[in-house]
Protein backbone atom coordinates (compact mmCIF):
# COMPACT_ATOMS: atom_id res chain seq x y z
CA UNK A 1 0.00 0.00 0.00
CA UNK A 2 2.80 2.39 1.19
CA UNK A 3 4.07 1.64 -2.45
CA UNK A 4 1.29 2.36 -4.12
CA UNK A 5 1.04 6.06 -2.74
CA UNK A 6 4.72 6.64 -3.18
CA UNK A 7 4.64 9.87 -5.90
CA UNK A 8 7.71 8.42 -7.58
CA UNK A 9 5.68 5.03 -8.25
CA UNK A 10 2.83 7.03 -9.52
CA UNK A 11 5.44 8.74 -11.77
CA UNK A 12 6.22 5.71 -13.09
CA UNK A 13 3.07 3.59 -13.43
CA UNK A 14 0.94 6.77 -15.02
CA UNK A 15 3.40 9.39 -15.90
CA UNK A 16 1.06 11.26 -18.00
CA UNK A 17 -0.96 11.57 -15.49
CA UNK A 18 0.95 12.85 -12.79
CA UNK A 19 2.05 15.42 -15.07
CA UNK A 20 -1.36 16.89 -16.04
CA UNK A 21 -1.73 17.08 -11.91
CA UNK A 22 1.41 19.02 -12.06
CA UNK A 23 0.59 21.01 -14.72
CA UNK A 24 -2.64 22.14 -13.35
CA UNK A 25 -1.15 23.29 -9.88
CA UNK A 26 0.19 26.32 -8.83
CA UNK A 27 3.37 24.48 -7.83
CA UNK A 28 3.77 24.44 -11.72
CA UNK A 29 4.13 28.33 -12.32
CA UNK A 30 5.86 28.50 -9.09
CA UNK A 31 8.77 25.86 -10.76
CA UNK A 32 9.28 28.28 -13.69
CA UNK A 33 11.91 30.80 -14.33
CA UNK A 34 9.83 33.44 -15.11
CA UNK A 35 7.61 35.28 -13.00
CA UNK A 36 3.96 33.66 -14.21
CA UNK A 37 1.90 36.40 -15.73
CA UNK A 38 -1.20 38.14 -13.66
CA UNK A 39 -4.04 35.72 -14.19
CA UNK A 40 -7.85 36.44 -13.86
CA UNK A 41 -9.55 35.49 -10.96
CA UNK A 42 -12.56 33.05 -10.54
CA UNK A 43 -15.91 34.75 -8.36
CA UNK A 44 -14.16 33.02 -4.96
CA UNK A 45 -10.69 34.38 -5.70
CA UNK A 46 -8.75 31.58 -6.87
CA UNK A 47 -6.78 31.53 -10.27
CA UNK A 48 -8.12 30.42 -13.30
CA UNK A 49 -6.91 26.97 -14.53
CA UNK A 50 -3.83 27.01 -17.49
CA UNK A 51 -5.33 27.87 -20.95
CA UNK A 52 -6.26 24.58 -22.63
CA UNK A 53 -3.94 25.94 -25.70
CA UNK A 54 -1.28 25.48 -22.75
CA UNK A 55 -2.00 22.50 -21.63
CA UNK A 56 -2.18 20.57 -25.45
CA UNK A 57 1.07 22.09 -25.84
CA UNK A 58 2.83 20.84 -22.76
CA UNK A 59 1.07 17.45 -23.24
CA UNK A 60 2.06 17.03 -26.55
CA UNK A 61 5.89 17.45 -25.88
CA UNK A 62 5.87 15.18 -22.81
CA UNK A 63 4.24 12.63 -24.89
CA UNK A 64 6.58 12.82 -27.25
CA UNK A 65 9.71 12.33 -24.36
CA UNK A 66 7.77 9.64 -22.95
CA UNK A 67 7.01 7.52 -25.96
CA UNK A 68 11.06 8.21 -26.83
CA UNK A 69 11.75 6.46 -23.37
CA UNK A 70 9.42 3.41 -23.63
CA UNK A 71 10.92 2.97 -27.24
CA UNK A 72 13.58 2.66 -25.78
CA UNK A 73 13.01 0.83 -22.70
CA UNK A 74 14.61 3.79 -20.73
CA UNK A 75 12.38 4.77 -17.71
CA UNK A 76 11.61 7.60 -16.75
CA UNK A 77 13.02 7.86 -13.17
CA UNK A 78 16.43 6.66 -14.55
CA UNK A 79 16.91 8.80 -17.73
CA UNK A 80 20.40 10.87 -17.34
CA UNK A 81 21.27 13.67 -19.11
CA UNK A 82 23.28 11.69 -21.93
CA UNK A 83 19.44 10.45 -22.47
CA UNK A 84 18.31 13.51 -23.03
CA UNK A 85 20.59 15.17 -25.17
CA UNK A 86 20.12 11.93 -27.25
CA UNK A 87 16.39 12.65 -27.83
CA UNK A 88 16.98 16.36 -28.35
CA UNK A 89 19.48 15.43 -31.33
CA UNK A 90 17.49 12.54 -32.37
CA UNK A 91 14.55 14.90 -32.91
CA UNK A 92 16.20 17.33 -34.32
CA UNK A 93 17.83 15.04 -37.22
CA UNK A 94 14.66 13.14 -37.63
CA UNK A 95 13.64 12.20 -41.00
CA UNK A 96 10.56 10.92 -40.93
CA UNK A 97 7.49 12.05 -43.01
CA UNK A 98 5.32 14.30 -41.52
CA UNK A 99 7.87 14.74 -38.35
CA UNK A 100 8.10 18.10 -37.34
CA UNK A 101 11.84 19.10 -36.47
CA UNK A 102 10.72 21.32 -34.12
CA UNK A 103 13.87 21.23 -32.06
CA UNK A 104 15.78 23.58 -34.82
CA UNK A 105 14.03 26.37 -32.87
CA UNK A 106 13.93 27.48 -28.99
CA UNK A 107 11.72 25.09 -28.47
CA UNK A 108 14.73 22.87 -27.63
CA UNK A 109 15.19 25.04 -24.47
CA UNK A 110 11.88 24.94 -23.75
CA UNK A 111 11.99 21.14 -23.73
CA UNK A 112 14.71 21.20 -21.33
CA UNK A 113 13.42 23.78 -19.06
CA UNK A 114 9.71 22.06 -18.89
CA UNK A 115 11.99 18.32 -18.08
CA UNK A 116 14.05 20.04 -15.38
CA UNK A 117 10.37 21.49 -13.65
CA UNK A 118 9.04 17.76 -13.93
CA UNK A 119 12.23 15.85 -12.97
CA UNK A 120 12.37 18.48 -9.63
CA UNK A 121 8.91 17.85 -9.18
CA UNK A 122 9.67 13.80 -8.82
CA UNK A 123 13.07 14.45 -6.60
CA UNK A 124 15.18 13.14 -8.82
CA UNK A 125 18.82 14.27 -7.70
CA UNK A 126 20.86 15.01 -9.67
CA UNK A 127 18.43 16.70 -12.02
CA UNK A 128 19.07 15.14 -15.38
CA UNK A 129 18.10 17.81 -16.97
CA UNK A 130 19.82 20.83 -15.57
CA UNK A 131 23.14 19.76 -16.99
CA UNK A 132 21.45 18.96 -20.36
CA UNK A 133 20.69 22.79 -20.08
CA UNK A 134 24.34 23.72 -19.95
CA UNK A 135 25.30 21.76 -22.78
CA UNK A 136 22.26 22.86 -24.73
CA UNK A 137 23.41 26.27 -23.75
CA UNK A 138 26.96 25.92 -25.19
CA UNK A 139 26.20 24.44 -28.19
CA UNK A 140 26.15 26.62 -31.20
CA UNK A 141 22.90 26.74 -32.71
CA UNK A 142 21.13 24.33 -30.06
CA UNK A 143 19.05 26.10 -28.28
CA UNK A 144 17.93 28.11 -31.73
CA UNK A 145 18.79 31.53 -30.96
CA UNK A 146 22.04 30.99 -33.08
CA UNK A 147 19.84 29.56 -35.44
CA UNK A 148 19.29 32.07 -38.93
CA UNK A 149 16.64 34.16 -39.26
CA UNK A 150 14.55 33.23 -42.46
CA UNK A 151 11.79 35.43 -44.13
CA UNK A 152 10.25 34.86 -47.29
CA UNK A 153 10.61 36.42 -50.73
CA UNK A 154 7.55 38.05 -52.55
CA UNK A 155 7.03 34.69 -54.69
CA UNK A 156 7.18 32.58 -51.63
CA UNK A 157 4.40 34.38 -49.93
CA UNK A 158 1.93 34.49 -53.22
CA UNK A 159 2.84 30.78 -52.86
CA UNK A 160 1.77 30.30 -49.13
CA UNK A 161 -1.42 32.72 -49.72
CA UNK A 162 -2.31 30.16 -52.84
CA UNK A 163 -1.74 27.48 -50.51
CA UNK A 164 -3.88 28.17 -47.75
CA UNK A 165 -6.94 25.63 -46.95
CA UNK A 166 -9.09 25.19 -49.06
CA UNK A 167 -12.49 27.54 -49.17
CA UNK A 168 -15.17 25.11 -49.23
CA UNK A 169 -19.15 25.77 -49.13
CA UNK A 170 -21.03 24.79 -46.37
CA UNK A 171 -21.83 25.06 -42.85
CA UNK A 172 -20.04 22.29 -41.97
CA UNK A 173 -16.69 23.53 -43.23
CA UNK A 174 -16.70 27.04 -41.29
CA UNK A 175 -13.54 25.81 -39.37
CA UNK A 176 -11.66 25.21 -42.63
CA UNK A 177 -12.55 29.05 -43.72
CA UNK A 178 -11.43 30.24 -40.19
CA UNK A 179 -7.97 28.60 -40.32
CA UNK A 180 -7.91 30.31 -43.88
CA UNK A 181 -8.15 33.57 -42.07
CA UNK A 182 -5.88 32.61 -39.05
CA UNK A 183 -3.21 32.12 -41.71
CA UNK A 184 -3.56 35.17 -43.47
CA UNK A 185 -3.69 37.61 -39.98
CA UNK A 186 -0.15 35.24 -39.47
CA UNK A 187 1.16 36.22 -42.21
CA UNK A 188 -0.27 39.64 -43.06
CA UNK A 189 -0.03 40.79 -39.18
CA UNK A 190 3.65 40.29 -38.09
CA UNK A 191 1.80 38.39 -34.73
CA UNK A 192 2.73 35.91 -33.14
CA UNK A 193 0.53 32.56 -32.66
CA UNK A 194 -1.15 33.41 -29.39
CA UNK A 195 -1.99 36.95 -30.65
CA UNK A 196 -3.81 35.66 -33.67
CA UNK A 197 -5.81 32.94 -31.42
CA UNK A 198 -6.55 35.56 -28.88
CA UNK A 199 -7.78 38.24 -30.63
CA UNK A 200 -11.25 40.05 -30.10
CA UNK A 201 -13.47 41.61 -32.19
CA UNK A 202 -12.63 44.93 -30.18
CA UNK A 203 -9.14 44.45 -31.87
CA UNK A 204 -9.68 44.51 -35.52
CA UNK A 205 -10.09 48.29 -36.75
CA UNK A 206 -11.96 49.82 -40.29
CA UNK A 207 -9.64 49.09 -43.85
CA UNK A 208 -8.15 52.46 -43.97
CA UNK A 209 -7.52 54.49 -47.02
CA UNK A 210 -4.07 51.86 -48.16
CA UNK A 211 -6.47 49.12 -47.86
CA UNK A 212 -5.02 48.06 -44.76
CA UNK A 213 -6.95 47.05 -41.44
CA UNK A 214 -5.01 48.19 -38.27
CA UNK A 215 -5.04 45.59 -35.53
CA UNK A 216 -4.29 46.35 -31.51
CA UNK A 217 -2.77 43.83 -29.29
CA UNK A 218 -4.13 43.94 -25.35
CA UNK A 219 -2.24 41.83 -22.89
CA UNK A 220 -5.92 40.12 -21.66
CA UNK A 221 -6.14 38.47 -25.22
CA UNK A 222 -2.58 36.71 -24.34
CA UNK A 223 -2.82 36.04 -20.69
CA UNK A 224 -0.30 38.72 -19.96
CA UNK A 225 2.22 37.47 -22.64
CA UNK A 226 2.34 40.12 -25.13
CA UNK A 227 2.97 44.13 -24.97
CA UNK A 228 0.31 46.44 -26.00
CA UNK A 229 0.81 47.59 -29.04
CA UNK A 230 -0.23 48.08 -32.87
CA UNK A 231 -0.03 46.61 -35.80
CA UNK A 232 -1.89 46.38 -39.24
CA UNK A 233 -3.20 43.35 -41.39
CA UNK A 234 -1.43 43.96 -44.82
CA UNK A 235 -3.30 44.55 -47.49
CA UNK A 236 -2.75 41.11 -49.39
CA UNK A 237 -3.91 39.06 -46.51
CA UNK A 238 -7.39 41.52 -46.05
CA UNK A 239 -9.58 39.65 -48.68
CA UNK A 240 -9.16 36.09 -46.48
CA UNK A 241 -9.93 37.64 -43.33
CA UNK A 242 -12.40 39.76 -44.41
CA UNK A 243 -14.65 36.99 -45.55
CA UNK A 244 -13.81 35.12 -42.63
CA UNK A 245 -15.19 38.10 -40.53
CA UNK A 246 -18.79 38.49 -42.62
CA UNK A 247 -19.12 34.89 -42.25
CA UNK A 248 -18.60 35.23 -38.61
CA UNK A 249 -21.18 37.87 -38.31
CA UNK A 250 -23.73 35.29 -40.77
CA UNK A 251 -22.95 32.79 -38.37
CA UNK A 252 -24.56 34.90 -35.34
CA UNK A 253 -21.13 33.45 -33.00
CA UNK A 254 -21.77 35.15 -29.77
CA UNK A 255 -18.70 36.30 -27.69
CA UNK A 256 -15.75 38.34 -28.79
CA UNK A 257 -13.08 36.16 -30.06
CA UNK A 258 -12.10 36.81 -33.69
CA UNK A 259 -11.14 33.13 -34.18
CA UNK A 260 -13.64 30.93 -32.28
CA UNK A 261 -13.06 27.40 -31.21
CA UNK A 262 -16.52 26.57 -31.51
CA UNK A 263 -19.79 28.09 -32.49
CA UNK A 264 -20.71 29.15 -29.06
CA UNK A 265 -17.82 31.38 -28.84
CA UNK A 266 -16.67 30.00 -25.62
CA UNK A 267 -13.10 29.06 -26.60
CA UNK A 268 -9.91 29.41 -28.83
CA UNK A 269 -8.48 27.27 -31.30
CA UNK A 270 -5.22 26.14 -29.37
CA UNK A 271 -1.80 27.02 -30.77
CA UNK A 272 -0.90 23.30 -32.00
CA UNK A 273 -4.30 23.47 -34.43
CA UNK A 274 -2.55 26.83 -36.06
CA UNK A 275 0.76 25.57 -36.51
CA UNK A 276 -0.17 22.01 -37.64
CA UNK A 277 -1.81 24.16 -40.42
CA UNK A 278 1.15 26.73 -41.16
CA UNK A 279 3.51 23.28 -41.73
CA UNK A 280 0.98 22.07 -43.91
CA UNK A 281 0.02 25.41 -45.83
CA UNK A 282 4.51 25.27 -46.62
CA UNK A 283 4.45 21.87 -47.56
CA UNK A 284 1.45 22.23 -50.21
CA UNK A 285 3.03 25.44 -51.48
CA UNK A 286 6.26 23.95 -51.64
CA UNK A 287 8.99 26.32 -49.26
CA UNK A 288 12.07 25.24 -48.46
CA UNK A 289 12.02 26.40 -45.28
CA UNK A 290 13.56 24.85 -41.92
CA UNK A 291 10.94 26.63 -39.90
CA UNK A 292 7.37 25.93 -41.42
CA UNK A 293 5.38 27.89 -38.47
CA UNK A 294 4.66 31.41 -37.24
CA UNK A 295 8.28 32.60 -36.61
CA UNK A 296 8.51 32.47 -40.50
CA UNK A 297 5.76 34.60 -41.23
CA UNK A 298 6.55 36.95 -38.59
CA UNK A 299 9.95 37.76 -39.95
CA UNK A 300 8.51 38.21 -43.27
CA UNK A 301 6.35 41.00 -41.90
CA UNK A 302 9.28 42.52 -40.33
CA UNK A 303 11.50 42.20 -43.77
CA UNK A 304 8.56 43.57 -45.70
CA UNK A 305 8.39 46.52 -43.66
CA UNK A 306 12.05 47.22 -43.67
CA UNK A 307 12.29 46.96 -46.97
CA UNK A 308 9.84 48.89 -47.97
CA UNK A 309 11.50 51.96 -45.59
CA UNK A 310 9.73 51.64 -42.15
CA UNK A 311 11.98 52.87 -39.31
CA UNK A 312 13.63 50.18 -36.89
CA UNK A 313 11.41 51.64 -34.52
CA UNK A 314 8.07 51.47 -36.29
CA UNK A 315 8.92 47.59 -36.88
CA UNK A 316 9.40 47.34 -33.09
CA UNK A 317 6.07 48.66 -32.31
CA UNK A 318 4.29 46.52 -35.35
CA UNK A 319 6.07 43.70 -33.35
CA UNK A 320 5.06 44.60 -29.78
CA UNK A 321 9.21 44.54 -29.13
CA UNK A 322 10.78 46.56 -25.99
CA UNK A 323 14.48 45.95 -26.22
CA UNK A 324 16.18 47.25 -29.20
CA UNK A 325 18.43 44.51 -29.43
CA UNK A 326 15.38 42.16 -30.24
CA UNK A 327 15.21 43.83 -33.93
CA UNK A 328 17.94 42.57 -34.75
CA UNK A 329 17.05 39.06 -35.81
CA UNK A 330 14.53 41.11 -38.40
CA UNK A 331 17.31 43.32 -39.93
CA UNK A 332 19.69 40.24 -40.00
CA UNK A 333 17.15 38.57 -42.13
CA UNK A 334 16.04 41.10 -44.18
CA UNK A 335 19.66 41.97 -45.42
CA UNK A 336 19.33 38.77 -47.76
CA UNK A 337 16.75 40.64 -49.51
CA UNK A 338 18.28 41.59 -52.72
CA UNK A 339 17.91 45.00 -52.79
CA UNK A 340 18.30 45.97 -49.12
CA UNK A 341 20.49 47.73 -47.13
CA UNK A 342 20.44 49.86 -43.90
Amino acid sequence: MAELLDPRELWRTQPMEEFKTFLMSPDFFKSGRRRPSPRKKTDDGKDYPIRKSSVEVYASMFGKFLQWTQDRGISLLEVTGQDLLAFLDERMNSKKRGSAKDLNSTIRTRYIRLLERVYARIGVSPNPARHTALEVQRTPGASGKDLPSVALTDAQLEAFMASLPGDRYGHTHWKRRRDRAMLAMLAGAGLTVGEVIGLYMENIGEKDATGAIPISVSPASTDGTSMPHKTFLQPFAVEVVDAWLKEREELKIPKNLVFPGDLKGETSPSKATLYRHAQKTFERAGIPVARKGGRTLRNSFAVRELRNGASEKDVMGYLGLQEEKSIEIYIAAAKKVSGFSR
